[in-house]
Order: C-alpha cells, then structure tokens, then sequence
C-alpha cells in the first residue's frame, strides 16, 4: 500500500519507478514492437485530391465575359455531390476502374450468394462493388462554388486514375445533360418552323386557286362547326373562372403587403419587358391554333411547351430583379412579392387569352351574319399569306438568332467547371500514418507501464515504509533490519509474481493497439 505522505514526494516516485524498471522497459518494448509491427504489416492506401470551381458564365448578357458566382452555385454543388455517390454514377464507374477483378471483393460475393441464395449473383456483386466505391470517393464543399473529391487507391497509380476518372465523368455527366436542354429547345424551334412553312405553302396554293378559279368561296368561310364553338366557350369560362381566382389570390397578397413601403429599383428591365411580349403574343398564337386543333394535337403542344419556358425564365428575371431590389426586407415578404408578380403574370395572359378567344367567337358570329364577298374573301387570303408569311420569316430569324446562342450556351457548358487543382499520383501514403502509430503506442505504453507500477504497489498489504509502522504500532521505529533472502523457493514466487504483473498488462495493451489500429 502506498504511504499518503510520499504522494507528492518526486523522490519516492523515482524510487519507485527505479525499482520496477523491468516492468516498465518490458511495456514500452511490447508497445514499440506491436506499433512498429502495425505501422509496416497494414496495408498501405494513397489518396489523390482534386478540386473543381463552377463558374457562372454568362456569354450573351453583354460584350464581356462576366463570371459571377451566385446561389444556384451551391445547389449545383450539392447536386454533383448526389451525383458521385449516387448508385447509377457508382454503377458506370464499376467497369470502368475493373475492380471486379479483385480477389477480396470476388470472395466476399461468393460467401454472400451463400447466405443468400434467393438474390442474384448479379445483385449481390453490384451492391458489393458500390460498397467499395463508396468506401473510396468522398466529396466535399470546401466553398460555395468549388467542390473537392477525394479518390483512395492501394497504389498510387489506382488512386490517381479513380479521382481523374470520378472527375472527368462527373464533368462530362452534367455537361451533357446541358446540352440535351439546349438541343431539346434547338429541336422545337426547328418542329415550329416546319410547321408554320407547310402553313405558308397551304395558304399560298389556296390564293393560287382562288386566282385561278378553282377554290369554291363557300368551303372557305373560316367559320366554325358547333362542337369547336361550344369547345373555345368552355375554354373561355374556365379562363374566367381561373381569372377570378387569381384576382382574390392576388388580393390576399397585397393585404399581406400592404406595410411594405414601395421598391424604387424596378423590376420590369429591358429583358422582363421582352419576355413579356413573347409570351402574350404565344398566348394569342395558341388561341388562334384552337379554331383548328385541340389541346392534345402536337402544333398546340410545342406552343404551350414554348409558353411554359418563357414562364420559367420570366419568373427566374423577376425573381432575381425583387431579391435585388428588396434586400433588406425578411425572406417571407420577398416570397410574397415574387408570388404578387407571377400572379400579375398569369392574369394578363389568362386576359389575353380570354379577349383573343372573345375576339374568335365574335368573328364567327359576324362572318356567319354577313357571307364575304368575292373580294372581301381574296383580301382574306392574301391577309392570311401576309400572316403565315411574317411569322415564318420571324421564326427563321429566331433559328439564325438560336444557332449563335446555342454556340453560346455550348461554349458556356465546356467553361463553366474548371478543374483548379488537378489530380496527381500522391507521393506519400496515407495510411497507416506510421508516426501517428508509435506515438500512440509509446504513449499507450508508459501509461500502462505507470498502471502496473501503481496498480502493483496499491494490492501490496505488506508493510515496506517506516510511516506505515507508525500508523499501524503508534510507536517509533528504533531500528530497520535490511531483507536477507535465503530461500529459493521465495525468489521463484517472486518471478512469477512479477511475470504475472506484466503479462496481464501486456495482453491488454496489445488487444488496446490491434483495435485502435483499424481507426488508424
């Protein structure tokens, strides 16, 4: 048992130490050789970084390249994120690095399909192979536009070729499916002006006939039949309907709105004004297809597709010009004058829909009230060849105008990631951090080395100190006799004795290193 008094006497501590130096030489060997045995029989990993930016470019806001970083920045970060670990993108990534070739991976499949003979060899080696991949890619966002992807290898090679593999499909993943939105809308204009050049061509074969004498007036009364009639009238009660509705919407907001002090910045720019007048103007487009084609005919639906992407992008203008405009108001009132501006949006093309579809319905009734004449009917031919005519050529300046900005947005999509730390073959492994290894193993074992020490003199109830004497007696001690050891049989007690002490300790300090070795 330890003296209280000797407790903070450095002396008796050295003493103490000295006399069981065995003990604590033999712990710190262990340690240093189950470290060293660590740090050289774990398999070695390597790590290869790189490091992505996405740039917001913007190639036709003006003369200049601009790049300016925005929000949608970081969401386009957290998508390419979703994308690395996602199960499709792990999936093309699984033939591409061969790792179906790898023996440990080969072998944990096979004792699977044994457990689980109901699943698939197939299924159980795809989840294995994409276990694996997800062990070894990590991202993360170290900025609101840069990315960082981490790609781990046995070598240094593999690790290289994984983190440029994960980057350049990642790039090219996203890449693509730019180009497929720019194509798509490319595909639609093209669809559009086939369309309205069949229309030119019938409107000018109908002029020739009339010229020539061959088209009967009266099978081209642009009259309609009673089914399309009752059909735009429905359409024109729904519309009002809607109308209403949207107006009391619309009223709600500006009672919510109504302590919001008016905005001096503007939020009709020169783009929201433009994008305005090519949505009335497809709004009357499709109420005019309505006298000869239904909601479901192709020729009403590439027009609609065409409204709702003008939507989209007038709303995206709006939305950014109040979130500049109106700063330093809170997030729930921005989101109440956006919704007042979408709303004012959708009731002047429900307007415009209702009046066009009215100004229909009135031109049947009076072309039924007065039969054309034969010039009134020749000037209405013309008028139509005029109309299929300007909408033709103004669809084909758009395809000229949408050929340069395709060119652009191509150009915008191969600039917009940039690769700002390239991978590279990794020069230093890291793992097992060897220095990291032995240092937590000479720390481990002076600790348990102190351990054994303290913990042997504290279950010693001999008495060995002159204090302990004095506590025990209440007497002074006159004279000490020093040990005479004479027996052999007690030296051997003694060995074992002290062997005990340190194997014990020993084997716990080799299972506390083997463990935290897998964490190393």
């Amino acid at each position: 048992m330890l003296p209280k008094s000797y407790m903070k006497d450095w002396h008796f501590w050295l003493q103490l130490f000295s006399k069981n130096w065995l003990i604590i030489t033999i712990c710190l060997l262990v340690a240093i050789a189950l470290g060293l045995t660590l740090a050289f029989t774990i398999e070695p990993e390597f790590e290869s970084t790189t490091q992505i930016m996405i740039l917001d470019t913007d190639l036709l806001s003006g003369s200049n390249l601009r790049f300016v970083p925005n929000l949608p920045q970081r969401q386009e970060i957290d998508y390419l994120r979703r994308l690395i670990q996602s199960t499709a993108f792990m999936s093309n990534l699984i033939d591409s690095l061969k790792i179906a070739q790898k023996p440990k991976l080969r072998a944990e499949i096979e004792q699977l399909s044994l457990e689980y003979p109901h699943i698939s060899r197939y299924e159980i080696g795809l989840q294995v192979y994409i276990k694996y991949l997800q062990k070894k890619i990590n991202t993360r966002s170290i900025e609101y536009n840069i990315i960082e992807i981490r790609a781990r290898g046995k070598t240094p090679e593999e690790a290289y070729i994984t983190c440029k593999l994960v980057t350049d499909m990642a790039i090219n993943s996203t890449q693509d499916k730019q180009m497929q939105s720019v194509f798509a809308a490319s595909s639609l204009s093209h669809e559009l002006l086939q369309t309205y050049r069949k229309r030119l061509v019938d409107a000018e074969e109908r002029l020739s006939q009339f010229n020539r004498g061959d088209l009967d007036m009266e099978d081209n009364i642009n009259e309609l039949d009673n089914t399309k009639l009752s059909e735009i009238k429905s359409i024109i009660l729904s519309t009002r309907i809607e109308q209403k509705a949207k107006e009391e919407e619309r009223n709600e907001l500006n009672a919510l709105l109504r302590h919001v002090s008016p905005i001096q910045a503007k939020y009709n720019d020169s783009d929201v004004k433009e994008l305005k007048r090519k949505l009335l103007s497809r709004t009357r487009n499709v109420c005019q297809l309505f006298k000869q084609f239904s909601w479901k005919d192709i020729e009403v639906i590439q027009v609609n597709e065409e409204i709702g992407q003008i939507k989209q992008n007038l709303f995206e203008h709006l939305q950014r010009n109040i979130i500049n405009s109106a700063s330093n108001l809170s997030p729930d009132t921005i989101q109440r004058l956006t919704d007042r501006e979408k709303l004012n949006i959708e009731l002047a093309v429900l307007q415009e829909t209702s009046n066009t579809l009215s100004e229909i319905v009135a031109s049947h009734n009076n072309s039924k009230r007065l039969q054309p004449s034969r010039d009134a009917m020749k000037e209405r031919l013309i008028r139509e060849v005029q109309t299929s005519r300007e909408i033709y050529e103004m669809l084909l300046q758009q395809i000229q105008g949408t050929k340069i900005r395709e060119s652009a947005q191509i150009k915008e999509a191969k600039m917009r990631y940039q690769v700002i730390a390239p991978p590279k073959r990794p020069l230093e492994r890291t793992k097992p951090n060897r220095r990291r290894i032995m240092m937590i193993s000479f720390f481990l074992g002076s600790v348990m080395s102190v351990v054994i020490v303290v913990g042997k003199e504290s279950i010693d109830l001999s008495v060995k100190y002159l204090e302990q004497v004095n506590q025990i007696l209440k007497i002074p001690v006159l004279a000490t006799i020093p040990r005479i050891n004479t027996n052999t049989n007690s030296k051997a007690k003694k060995f074992f004795k002290e062997l005990a002490y340190i194997i014990i300790p020993v084997i716990t300090l080799s299972v506390l290193i083997l463990a935290l070795s897998h964490f190393l």
